[in-house]
């Protein structure tokens, strides 16, 4: 069960900053601002403490990814 969680977390992550990013309307990360740059960072973070600590739910990540 614990795995498919982590499956549920990563994947929702990902499509998350993925569409993240296609709003910011870059095409690469060549086309990213600094501010983009390090927002980008931030989510990517957001999602990796998310995944690795067993505590933290599914829908806390998506909350904060979309606040």
């Amino acid at each position: 069960m614990q795995i498919g969680m982590d499956l549920l977390k990563l994947i929702m992550g990902f499509l998350a900053l993925i569409f993240c990013l296609k709003c910011t309307g870059a095409k690469s990360i060549s086309n990213l601002t600094p501010i983009d740059f390090i927002w980008s960072i931030m989510l990517s973070e957001i999602v990796g403490n998310g995944l690795y600590d067993s505590s933290v739910k599914w829908y806390y990540i998506l909350v904060m990814l979309s606040v």
